[in-house]
C-alpha cells in the first residue's frame, strides 16, 4: 500500500466517524432543532418562520402578545417550570394549526383570541397540559381535523354560545380524543361535537351554564368515564341521528335530565350514575332508541316517559 493509498484511507475513515458522530447527536435529539424563544428569535412568529419541519420551539415563562399560525409538523411548548402565556387578541384565534400534521402544544397558557386553539385540516395535532382560558367563542374547536385533546384546564369561555371543546365536520378524519381535561364555566355546553368521531373519556365537565356533553348531527362518540356536574342544563345529550356508547359516567344536574336522547339519536347507557334534582334521569323522545343495564338512579331520579325498567338494572 502506498502513502497516497494511506491517504486515501485515512480520509475515508475520517468521513465515516464523521458521519456516525453527526448520526449520534442527531439520535440525541430525537432528530430535530430546538429554538429558543426569546434567546434566538425574539418572537414566536418569527421562530415559527425559521423552523423546520419537526423542530421544538421552546418558550421562556413571560407574556407573548401574538396570534400564532402553525403551518408545518412543529412543537410548541414553554420550558419546563416556567409559565408561558400566549395572548391573542380581536377575533382571531391565538393559535391556529392549519393545513398539516404532527403538531404538539404543550404547557402553555392560552388566552385571549376567539377561539383558543383553532385545528383546521389537520391531523395528528396533541394538545395537552396547557391551560385555556377566558377565549370568547371556543377553548378548542376542531374542524375538517382530529386532535387528542389531553390534561388541559379550559376555562371560562365567554361569549355568548360558547363552547369550551368544539369538534365539527370530522367524520372522514380519524377518531378525535378528549381525555383527562377539565372543562368548567363555559357560557354554553362544555363539550359540542357536529358530524364527528369522537371518544370522550376521563373528563371533569363541571359549572358549564349550557349542557354539559352534547353529541348532536350525526356524530359517533363513545362517551366514557366523565364526571359531569353542575352544569346548567342537561348532563349528557345526544340528538340529530347521533350514536353513542355512554358509560359509567358519574352525572349531577340541578336543572334539566341526566341523559337525554331527541331525534332519532341511538344510545347505549351502561353503568353511569345519574342524580338529578328535577326529578328525570333518563329521558329518551324523537324516535330516539336506547338500550343498556346497570344505571344507578341516586336519590329522587327516576326513568321518564315509560322506559324499560332494565336500563337500571
Amino acid at each position: 500500500m502506498s502513502l497516497a493509498d494511506i491517504k486515501v484511507v485515512r480520509g475515508g475513515w475520517l468521513v465515516v466517524v464523521l458521519t456516525v458522530a453527526a448520526a449520534l447527536w442527531l439520535l440525541s435529539t430525537g432528530g430535530t432543532s430546538v429554538i429558543s424563544v426569546p434567546d434566538d428569535h425574539p418572537t414566536i412568529t418569527q421562530a415559527l418562520s425559521a423552523a423546520s419541519d419537526g423542530a421544538t420551539i421552546r418558550l421562556d415563562g413571560g407574556v407573548y402578545k401574538e396570534s400564532l399560525v402553525i403551518d408545518r409538523p412543529v412543537t410548541l411548548e414553554s420550558r419546563r417550570g416556567e409559565v408561558a402565556v400566549i395572548r391573542g387578541f380581536g377575533e382571531r384565534p391565538t393559535i391556529s394549526v392549519l393545513d398539516t400534521a404532527d403538531v404538539t402544544i404543550r404547557r402553555l397558557t392560552i388566552t385571549g383570541g376567539q377561539v383558543g386553539v383553532l385545528v383546521r385540516n389537520s391531523e395528528d395535532v396533541t394538545i395537552t397540559q396547557n391551560t385555556i382560558s377566558d377565549n370568547s367563542m371556543r377553548g378548542v374547536r376542531v374542524v375538517f381535523g382530529s386532535a387528542r385533546i389531553t390534561e388541559n384546564l379550559i376555562a371560562d369561555t365567554s361569549g355568548a354560545g360558547a363552547k369550551g371543546i368544539h369538534i365539527a365536520n370530522a367524520l372522514s378524519w380519524p377518531e378525535s380524543v378528549v381525555s383527562g381535561n377539565v372543562v368548567e364555566r363555559s357560557s354554553a355546553e362544555g363539550i359540542l361535537t357536529n358530524l364527528a368521531q369522537v371518544m370522550i373519556r376521563d373528563n371533569e365537565v363541571r359549572n358549564n351554564d349550557g349542557r354539559g356533553i352534547s353529541i348532536s348531527e350525526m356524530s359517533v362518540a363513545s362517551v366514557l368515564g366523565n364526571k359531569v356536574t353542575g352544569n346548567g342544563e342537561t348532563g349528557i345529550l345526544v340528538l340529530d341521528m347521533s350514536s353513542a356508547d355512554v358509560a359509567g359516567n358519574e352525572i349531577e344536574v340541578a336543572l334539566g335530565d341526566g341523559v337525554r336522547l331527541e331525534f332519532h339519536a341511538e344510545a347505549r347507557l351502561t353503568g353511569n350514575d345519574i342524580l338529578s334534582e328535577s326529578g328525570c334521569g333518563i329521558v329518551v323522545g324523537g324516535g330516539s332508541l336506547i338500550a343498556g343495564s346497570g344505571n344507578q338512579l341516586l336519590g329522587e331520579t327516576h326513568v321518564c316517559g315509560g322506559l324499560a325498567a332494565d336500563l337500571t338494572r
